[in-house]
């Protein structure tokens, strides 16, 4: 299956195209293990936000399958991001927070996925946004997210979020 993705792109310019055609070239030699085609279509629910449309059960299902995963290095990033992500969604902030630390940590030993890292500063970022205390750091991990990386997919994406972002806290040093 990943052999022909490539052959079913329509634009080279598109990202989710061009994201999926890199993912697939992964796995024509060597098929994925059922753990990483899990974490990609998780990925990709991920990327294109529709956590909040699923449903709790669906989230807890998503969580225990990450945390019972067996994954090499390189896809721990993802992982603590993605697990981060479910976290938030279910409302458990401060796990959501250890995770997205992790990631960023896991990044820097060695990522596949150069976009974990802004991504996980970004969602950091937001959740400290939301207490004083923290705002101020939140909003550095936030600007950091925009102007610490560059070249990873869905940047594009990312930087919208990040102006939106930035505009709601204005009045935040």
């Amino acid at each position: 299956m990943f052999k022909e993705v490539p052959k079913l792109s329509k634009r080279k310019n598109n990202q989710l195209e061009s994201f999926v055609i890199r993912k697939s070239n992964k796995y024509k030699k060597k098929k994925p293990t059922k753990s990483a085609a899990i974490l990609m279509v998780i990925e990709i629910i991920y990327l294109w936000r529709a956590l909040p449309s699923c449903s709790r059960e669906t989230l807890d299902t998503m969580l225990e399958t990450l945390d019972n995963a067996s994954l090499v290095l390189e896809e721990q990033a993802l992982c603590r991001m993605l697990k981060g992500a479910l976290h938030q969604q279910m409302g458990s902030k401060e796990a959501a927070m250890q995770n997205y630390e992790d990631a960023m940590a896991y990044a820097v030993q060695g990522c596949e996925d150069p976009y974990v890292a802004p991504y996980s500063s970004f969602e950091l970022g937001l959740l400290l946004t939301e207490k004083p205390a923290t705002a101020s750091r939140g909003k550095s991990l936030i600007l950091k997210s925009k102007e610490n990386y560059k070249d990873f997919d869905f940047e594009n994406r990312l930087n919208v979020r990040v102006h939106a972002a930035l505009q709601q806290l204005e009045g935040i040093d």
